[in-house]
């Protein structure tokens, strides 16, 4: 049986649907022989174990020291695969990872229309460093045997560097379930969950929010990982809930336990989204609760309008489509029941995890007449 080892160093969303989650199922399916390698490990500990694997995965290029080791485990016969979730390349400057990955300064234009060096080289970035950091990245990108990414559009950014395969996210269904949570207070529950990365996006809605808000007195805004002052500062305290990131093992629980009524999750058209995937709607929908998500790609390609989700392109659809979810019950209880449905098809990775074996087994042996993922998902770079 093949012997995969994961590199799990961060208690984090990508590290979790990334790494811990498909370990667990490879293993709970007796599909490979399965190890996952963490922060708490001993480096002795962790390096026995790489030597005991036929293939070994990490997430992102971390450290640019793991390239020094490729080349000894390359020879040993092992396979590396590097995962990656995001578009490192095009990373969000309100993003405070741009600290370490951006290379360019940047300049915003506040309300009045002046400018503002958001991130100024000697001052609160080093571009020098950032710069020959991002070549390390791609050194340790090369020198792997395979990237696999969640999305086509991320397969076509990194196979410049690579080759690359497509495993998307997906969700635990004997984990999610569609609970029906009442709080003793009237209010409508309207939730959005993320974290720094989406501070664009957030803003690019803060007028219709605080629209709907005037318009439905009943509605509290329940923010789960993070709540920006500048998003939400406005907004009456008490119709305002905010939630701290928990770990990725408690997140479905603490999910299902918020109570949300229906969902949002705007995006803003800038090219750093264009490599995120639907992962907001796979969760939502696996706990039943409807949502309005971007008319863009991946979420058109996955999202039904008025089946599944609603979808808005602009911010006057935005405004309506939740306002439509927050007047209508029966919208919202048909529409989570069947996005619920839909990821019960194709997103439950019980169902799915068969795509990692495949993917692992064709890379360790090899064998080019054989895709590494069958099926929709798979890349057709390889």
């Amino acid at each position: 049986m093949l012997k995969v080892l994961f590199f799990a160093l961060a208690d984090n969303a990508s590290n979790f649907y990334r790494l811990v989650q498909p370990a667990k199922k490879l293993d709970e399916q007796k599909l490979c022989t399965v190890g996952v390698a963490t922060s708490q490990d001993f480096a002795e500990a962790r390096a026995k174990a790489a030597q005991m694997s036929d293939v070994i995965v990490f997430y992102s290029a971390t450290s640019p020291r793991l390239a020094d080791g490729f080349d000894k485990l390359h020879k040993m016969g092992k396979k590396i695969v590097m995962d990656f979730n995001d578009d490192i390349f095009h990373l969000s400057p309100y993003s405070p990872h741009y600290a370490v990955y951006g290379t360019e300064e940047a300049i915003i234009f506040d309300e009045d229309g002046l400018a503002v060096k958001l991130w100024e080289d000697g001052v609160n970035i080093d571009l020098e460093k950032n710069r020959k950091f991002m070549a390390e990245q791609l050194e340790v990108i090369k020198a792997v045997d395979l990237i696999t990414v969640t999305t086509p559009y991320l397969a076509k950014v990194y196979e410049e560097y690579n080759r690359t395969a497509v495993l998307p996210d997906m969700v635990d269904l004997n984990v999610w379930k569609p609970l029906r949570v009442s709080y003793p207070e009237s209010h409508f529950r309207l939730g959005w969950r993320g974290g720094h990365s989406h501070y664009e996006d957030l803003i690019s809605v803060k007028s219709e929010i605080g629209k709907i808000m005037q318009r439905f007195p009943h509605v509290k805004l329940v923010m789960s990982g993070w709540n920006p002052g500048a998003f939400s500062g406005e907004l009456p305290k008490s119709r305002v809930e905010s939630h701290p990131f928990v770990g990725y093992a408690a997140w479905p629980y603490h999910a299902m336990s918020l109570g949300i009524n229906a969902a949002f999750y705007p995006w803003k058209t800038i090219e750093f989204n264009k490599g995120k995937n639907n992962l907001a709607w796979i969760e939502w929908s696996a706990a039943g609760v409807p949502g309005v998500y971007p008319a863009l790609d991946p979420y058109t390609d996955h999202v039904r309008h008025g089946e599944t989700g609603l979808l808005a392109l602009s911010n006057e659809g935005f405004y309506e489509n939740v306002s439509q979810l927050i007047k209508d019950v029966q919208l919202r209880t048909r529409i989570g029941w069947e996005a619920r449905r839909e990821v019960e098809k194709n997103w439950d990775i019980n169902r799915h995890i068969g795509r990692w074996k495949e993917t692992y087994e064709w890379l360790y042996t090899e064998s080019l007449d054989r895709k590494a993922a069958s099926g929709d998902f798979a890349s057709a770079s390889i």
